[in-house]
Formats: C-alpha cells, sequence, structure tokens
C-alpha cells in the first residue's frame, strides 16, 4: 500500500493530477430512459450510461466510471455481493 500512496504522490508532483480507483460493486437495473440508466446498490440509487448492448430492467450490471461496463449472471452478482458483505 505504501509503494502505492508513494506512486500517486511521484504522478501529483509530475502531472498535477491525482490518480484515483474506484471498485465496482454489482447494482441491479431498475429503470431505462433512452441510453440512461438507474441502478440500484446495497443502501442508494446511481445513474449511469449504457456502453453495453442488451441492458433490461432487472439485469445485474457492473458500472465503470458512470457507464455500464458488463452484465452480470445474478449467481456472480450474488457472489460479488456477499463478499463485499463479508
Amino acid at each position: 500500500m505504501a509503494n502505492c500512496y508513494f506512486l500517486f504522490c511521484i504522478c501529483y508532483l509530475i502531472f498535477g493530477i491525482y490518480i484515483a480507483m474506484c471498485l465496482a460493486i454489482p447494482g441491479q437495473v431498475t429503470r431505462i430512459r433512452g441510453r440512461q440508466v438507474w441502478v440500484q446498490y446495497p443502501g442508494q440509487t446511481r445513474k449511469a450510461l449504457l456502453a453495453e448492448e442488451g441492458v433490461k430492467i432487472g439485469d445485474w450490471v457492473m458500472v465503470q466510471m458512470g457507464l455500464v461496463a458488463r452484465i452480470l449472471p445474478p449467481k456472480e452478482a450474488a457472489a460479488m455481493l456477499a463478499a463485499w458483505k463479508s
């Protein structure tokens, strides 16, 4: 972890930017309007844009940087959520 912090500091000093990492958790699509979708996560709902074809209400998805990046099989989504809760 210290190496990552060092790398982030160096990137900030040299390039003037922060590098941030986001971790995605599965969410379930609850509403679709055009290319915009509403994704339900534990405790909150967030908007995202469709980057994946064939998404429908009820699908489990992974959202990265505000885009639906992947549709997940329900069993995989359940396993990932269980891992997050533990």
